[in-house]
């Protein structure tokens, strides 16, 4: 009988780390998401440099180098 509570709380814990598991994949693709979202900006004709990060300014300006050369 022990040791089917032992299997039944551990069925518990396995639930809880799928759950915990699937969290943080859900979140880690709307971070993905927002990242693709991002990239497409970059090379636009109408690419915000005012409000841009550091990070895509330096990718904007490897794309207009590439497109003059």
């Amino acid at each position: 009988m022990a040791t089917l509570q032992n299997f039944d709380a551990e069925i518990a814990r396995t639930k809880q780390v799928v759950q915990d598991m699937r969290t943080k994949i859900d979140q880690s693709g709307a971070v993905l998401d927002k990242l693709a979202t991002a990239d497409k900006k970059i090379g636009d004709a109408n690419f915000d440099i005012e409000n841009a990060r550091i990070e895509d300014v330096l990718k904007q300006q490897k794309v207009m180098e590439g497109n003059i050369a």
